[in-house]
């Protein structure tokens, strides 16, 4: 269950671990590029800190499913996911994509969650060629 394990992760991020659960769960977001976005995602965490970690993870825990409200939302929306994200798969984004009135989804290949730090040039790409078509360009 995931609120065990968040709750787990945030019980060892407290006791001093926070590194430990960065790279036992966290890392594994991510498919692409391992080495080098390793340190950068620990980077991350520690400078947010163990406190904040527990926030964010309470926050997940707690929220409730805008799903619902989706369609009610007419603004133009790019949905963007990773291949290969685990966390949030492509079934899910595609559905968020087709609840929403004007939106168009893109699927970013070789990634996993973390799109933007494993496929920061694709993603770029993606966006300004979303918003020069939005702008008309």
């Amino acid at each position: 269950d995931q609120i065990i394990q968040r709750r787990e992760w945030s019980a060892q991020a407290l006791n001093g671990h926070l590194t430990d659960v960065v790279r036992t769960h966290l890392l594994q977001l991510m498919t692409s590029a391992r080495g080098p976005l390793d340190q950068i995602v620990l980077d991350m965490a520690h400078s947010v800190g163990a406190a904040a970690f527990v926030r964010q993870n309470e926050a997940l825990i707690s929220r409730e499913d805008m799903r619902p409200i989706l369609p009610l939302l007419n603004i133009p929306t790019l949905v963007v996911c990773g291949d290969r994200d685990v966390y949030c798969p492509v079934e899910l984004h595609r559905d968020f994509a087709g609840r929403l009135a004007d939106s168009e989804m893109r699927i970013v290949g070789s990634c996993g969650h973390l799109s933007s730090l494993e496929q920061p040039h694709a993603v770029t790409e993606l966006l300004l060629e979303w918003m020069q078509r939005r702008a008309g360009w």
